[in-house]
């Protein structure tokens, strides 16, 4: 819904439409463009656990303490609302996976630029090669004001708290398919408020 919006206010402003009943002017189409764009601007980025060389698992928070080191992050050919990841983009990410691990948010960051161009240093950037098995990233994202929280957040806190998963309380898990999800910015900042709270 709020893609097919920001694509309307788009067209309107670059055709200057104009109505019977009301006048557009430039200055207001692009605020209100830069809204649409704002609120498609906070992600939560899930992170998984990784399969080891020598069997077993890796945790999904050592996964992504490895990367946020070295400030870059990756997406996948199939991961969903890639497209939708700008620089200027806010991140909040979510460690779930098979161990017993708490699942919750783990760190924050914003992503200053992105590029599909990923070289053999990038993929050793994001992941540690002689310790897990991974897959070809289609983007990389550098990132900035990276924050791993010393009190990671638990999901079950943030279910009435966050939007997307008041609905669907019991089935919360569906809403972080796909490996990103876009989220308000009332909700990225809620969530980021439980760190300190």
């Amino acid at each position: 819904m709020l893609s097919l919006l920001s694509s309307f206010l788009i067209f309107l402003y670059l055709h200057k439409c104009k109505f019977d009943s009301c006048h557009f002017s430039e200055d207001i189409l692009i605020i209100i463009v830069d809204i649409a764009m704002t609120l498609r601007s906070q992600f939560i980025a899930v992170v998984s656990d990784r399969e080891k060389e020598t069997r077993g698992v890796v945790k999904s928070t050592d996964v992504l303490k490895y990367s946020l080191n070295n400030e870059i992050w990756c997406l996948y050919k199939g991961t969903q609302l890639n497209n939708h990841v700008k620089p200027g983009s806010r991140l909040v990410f979510y460690c779930g996976g098979r161990t017993k691990l708490m699942k919750g948010f783990y760190a924050s960051a914003t992503v200053s630029k992105l590029s599909v161009n990923v070289s053999s240093s990038d993929l050793a950037r994001m992941n540690d090669l002689d310790l897990w098995y991974y897959n070809i990233p289609s983007t990389k994202l550098e990132l900035v004001d990276i924050k791993l929280f010393n009190k990671p957040v638990d999901i079950n806190s943030v279910l009435d708290k966050v939007s997307i998963f008041k609905s669907k309380k019991n089935k919360w898990w569906y809403q972080l398919q796909g490996g990103l999800c876009s989220i308000s910015p009332s909700d990225y900042k809620n969530i980021l408020k439980m760190t300190s709270s």
